[in-house]
């Protein structure tokens, strides 16, 4: 989840994510599957934050609890890797080319 400080509309889904996070820092999460159990030791879903900090030149990806794996399905894998590009674009100053 990428969440930016902008105006306008606010997308429900980011607000959820947001709220979950936020309850993960505050050790409230309930916990959910909502794709199902996928191993023994799947914690259920987990929201995240990612920021790109201009000033260390650094892209930084937040957790509400300690993580030890993640599994995506192909489509979030992908707007994960486009929010990750998008951010490190932020902090580089310099044109980024990616490869595929």
């Amino acid at each position: 989840m990428s969440t930016s400080h902008h105006g306008g509309e606010r997308d429900p889904k980011q607000e959820e994510a947001m709220k979950r996070l936020l309850e993960q820092f505050e050790g409230k999460a309930k916990r959910e599957y909502s794709a199902g159990r996928i191993a023994p030791d799947d914690d259920g879903d987990i929201a995240f934050g990612i920021a790109a900090d201009p000033q260390h030149k650094r892209v930084i990806v937040r957790f509400g609890k300690p993580v030890e794996w993640i599994g995506f399905p192909p489509e979030q894998a992908i707007a994960l890797a486009e929010m990750l590009i998008a951010k490190a674009r932020e902090v580089s100053g310099k044109p980024i080319t990616v490869k595929v």
